[in-house]
C-alpha cells in the first residue's frame, strides 16, 4: 500500500508435469495520472515447450460508443458529452535479453509464439495512457505523443517515478496514532484511496456520493458532488505529517 503498487506470484503445474512460475505487477502511476504499468515475469521448468502469450485490452470502452481503433490506439464516446476517451498501449516481451516480435492481429492486441527454455525468465511489460475526454480531431497527436514520452521512459522509470512519488506523498501527508494499530491501519487506507482517487493537479476531479443503508441514493443530497477534490485533500497532501 505504501508503494501503490499490487504484486502477485502463482505457480501453476501443467498436466503434462511442466511448473509455470509467474511474478506480477501492476500500477496507476501517481507520478503520471495518465499512466499504467502491468510487468509480468513467467519461467517455466523445461525446454522446448511451445508458449503463446497474449495481450489485449477486452473490456477497454466498456458501455461507450467506439470512435477509432488502431493498432495501438483506441478511442471511445461518452454518452453525455459525446466527447472522444483514448486510450494507447504499447507492449514488449523479451526472452532474456532479447527482444522478441509480436502478432497484431487486431486492434490494441499482442500475442507472441516461442519454445521454452529451461528456467529462461520472460519478461512482458505493457504501458498504458488514458486521456481525459477530447475532441475527435485531436485524439492521434495527444495520444501518440504521450504514448510515445511512456515508451521513451521505459517501465523501469516508469515504475521509479510511481515509487518516488508515493514516497513524497507519504512524508507530506500520513497521519501518525500513537497506541491504537486499528486505527493507525484504517486512517492510512483511508488516506492512501483518497491519495490514489484524487488528483490535486486537475481541478475537473470529484468525489462521488456514497449510498446509506438507511438512505435511498435518489433521496440524497448530492450538494457536495461536484467540489473539487483538489479543494478537499490539499490540506491533507500538502500540510505536513500530523499526529494524534
Amino acid at each position: 500500500m505504501r508503494r501503490g503498487l499490487l504484486t502477485s506470484a502463482w505457480t501453476h503445474r501443467t498436466p503434462a508435469g511442466v511448473t509455470v512460475e509467474r511474478r506480477e505487477l501492476r500500477l496507476l502511476s501517481l507520478a503520471d495520472r495518465a499512466a499504467g504499468l502491468q510487468l509480468v515475469q513467467l519461467s517455466l521448468d523445461r525446454a522446448a515447450v511451445a508458449v503463446r502469450l497474449e495481450a489485449s485490452f477486452a473490456l477497454a470502452g466498456l458501455g461507450m460508443e467506439p470512435v477509432r481503433l488502431e493498432q495501438d490506439l483506441g478511442a471511445w464516446r461518452t454518452e453525455g458529452t459525446r466527447k472522444a476517451v483514448p486510450m494507447t498501449g504499447a507492449a514488449t516481451l523479451r526472452l532474456g535479453s532479447d527482444l522478441l516480435a509480436p502478432d497484431r492481429p487486431f486492434p490494441l492486441r499482442w500475442a507472441w509464439r516461442w519454445r521454452s527454455v529451461a528456467e529462461q525468465v520472460v519478461e512482458f511489460d505493457r504501458l498504458i495512457r488514458w486521456h481525459v475526454p477530447i475532441r475527435r480531431r485531436t485524439i492521434r497527436p495527444l495520444a501518440s505523443a504521450a504514448l510515445a514520452r511512456s515508451n521513451a521512459l521505459g517501465w523501469r522509470a516508469v515504475l521509479t517515478a510511481h515509487e518516488a512519488a508515493w514516497d513524497a506523498r507519504w512524508t507530506a501527508s500520513d497521519i501518525l496514532i500513537d497506541g491504537d494499530d486499528e486505527s493507525q491501519r484504517a486512517v492510512r487506507f483511508a488516506v492512501y484511496h483518497l491519495t490514489s482517487a484524487a488528483n490535486p493537479e486537475c481541478d475537473r476531479v470529484s468525489i462521488g456520493a456514497r449510498a446509506s443503508p438507511e438512505i435511498p441514493i435518489s433521496a440524497m443530497s448530492f450538494g457536495y458532488r461536484n467540489l473539487p477534490a483538489p479543494i478537499l485533500y490539499r490540506g491533507l497532501a500538502r500540510g505536513g505529517q500530523g499526529r494524534c
